[in-house]
């Protein structure tokens, strides 16, 4: 689903930090995600010290899984998950994660778990904080006229599933410094291609994209 990556070939280059950014196929009746496509379109790209891998996972509650064997082999500095959420107002940082699986909607596979663990054992708090400074994040976003919110839960569908596997995952590796998930709207691009209802928001494209580079630049 990624574009391929770009070739590294300077010296300077042996110090890049390797960023996995990660957004969603289209779920439900839709035929489009944002996260999807700015997963794409970053891919390859390098700002400062940070080299971005992107990577379009379904939609299910085990998009862990398929992230593990490019965590292992690229070891990254950092991974930054991005998804859909058509009510929030502009990039919203969610901060906490909790190890609960529930929503109205079964995920890609039809999996429809009604308030039951992510994980079971000695080693699954019931809670789990992004590896990173959330709130600087949020305020950094906010400062450069992006629209944004915080949040301290991250409710209990896929995307809150994803954030509880990495920031968990980054308590315990090597080379995992950084971890951050944020949920954003449609963005302009699809306002006339998804009919939603009044109630919802949209993003611009623009703002969305320049909010992704300073998150990478500073996560």
């Amino acid at each position: 689903m990624t574009r391929p990556l770009q070739t590294v070939v300077s010296g300077e280059n042996l110090f890049m930090k390797k960023v996995i950014l990660t957004g969603f196929e289209p779920f439900g009746g839709y035929k489009y995600n944002p996260t999807q496509q700015s997963a794409l379109d970053f891919n390859g790209k390098i700002f400062g010290d940070r080299e971005i891998i992107g990577v379009v996972l379904p939609c299910i509650y085990n998009a862990w899984g398929h992230l593990i064997t490019l965590i292992r082999s690229e070891e990254p500095y950092a991974i930054l998950g991005t998804g859909l959420a058509s009510s929030v107002q502009g990039m919203r940082i969610e901060s906490t994660f909790h190890n609960v699986m529930g929503s109205k909607y079964a995920d890609a596979y039809g999996y429809a778990p009604q308030n039951i663990p992510i994980m079971i054992g000695r080693a699954s708090p019931y809670t789990v904080k992004a590896k990173s400074q959330a709130n600087k994040l949020f305020k950094l976003l906010a400062e450069n006229d992006i629209p944004a919110e915080f949040s301290t839960n991250a409710d209990g569908f896929i995307c809150n599933a994803l954030g509880y596997h990495m920031s968990l995952a980054a308590r315990t590796s090597c080379y995992i410094e950084r971890t951050l998930f944020v949920h954003v709207p449609w963005t302009t691009d699809y306002r006339q291609l998804v009919p939603i209802s009044s109630e919802k928001n949209y993003l611009e494209t623009e703002l969305y994209y320049k909010g992704l580079e300073l998150l990478i630049r500073n996560i």
